[in-house]
């Protein structure tokens, strides 16, 4: 694991799209599969993209996929897809048969499968497990990261590529990437904002006892080279140079 701390969110969301950037260059000519996910820690990192990289972002050979989406109408105000939409698709020339997206306003274990075989009939595969270029993910509050709770760990380690998980508290059904996919990417950047999330961080880099219930620290261990874009709210706690 290792960790990249800006001065605020505005610079660590430049810093991650610069890196993207020049992993998008390094793969050729191909098609770029990027896994995103919703919540409120990309927003400022959407922004970024369309403000302040919008010719420098090749966007004809991407492909947007989802780490997770709520079961919701897209056009709920809690979609991560009409998220994604309103700050990001709506102002950039991606063509729409490259955008796609959950269908959270049906049954959840039928979609769950619907997705499942739509990823692996264009994300080129290892021994069954779709490779995506990368995997953007965010940290809740509780040491979640996709839709993967920690009284859900078993997700970590599922053979399904997508499974249905249950928010608790809310009860709120949603679709999410599995551990074993995740951490087969080529890359996996988390995107951490503001000092709600110090602590969190401060056990994941420490290793503390408590972190491995935390699904974002077993999921950052178990890839290659786990990324951390921080601003230095979020790694207050931390040292770095």
């Amino acid at each position: 694991m290792n960790k990249i701390v800006s001065p605020n969110s505005l610079a660590a969301a430049r810093s991650l799209t610069e890196q993207i950037i020049k992993w998008i260059d390094e793969d050729g000519e191909r098609d770029f599969n990027i896994a995103i996910s919703g919540g409120s820690s990309p927003v400022i990192l959407f922004h970024v993209w369309h403000e302040l990289f919008l010719k420098e972002i090749d966007w004809q050979r991407l492909q947007f996929f989802w780490v997770d989406e709520r079961c919701v109408d897209p056009r709920d105000s809690e979609s991560n897809y009409g998220m994604t939409k309103k700050i990001l698709f709506d102002h950039v020339p991606i063509p729409p048969n490259r955008i796609h997206r959950v269908f959270g306003e049906i049954d959840a274990g039928f979609e769950r499968e619907r997705y499942t075989k739509l990823v692996l009939s264009h994300v080129p595969t290892s021994h069954g497990i779709p490779v995506f270029d990368l995997v953007l993910l965010g940290i809740g509050d509780d040491g979640h990261t996709a839709s993967i709770f920690p009284n859900k760990l078993s997700l970590l380690n599922s053979t399904q590529i997508y499974a249905v998980a249950v928010k608790p508290g809310s009860k709120q059904e949603r679709i999410t990437l599995t551990g074993a996919v995740i951490t087969h990417a080529k890359h996996v950047a988390f995107f951490v904002t503001g000092e709600s999330k110090a602590e969190i961080l401060f056990d994941i880099f420490e290793g503390n006892k408590i972190a491995e219930g935390y699904p974002a620290y077993q999921i950052a261990k178990s890839c290659n080279d786990a990324l951390f874009y921080l601003d230095s709210n979020a790694g207050r706690l931390l040292t770095y140079p």
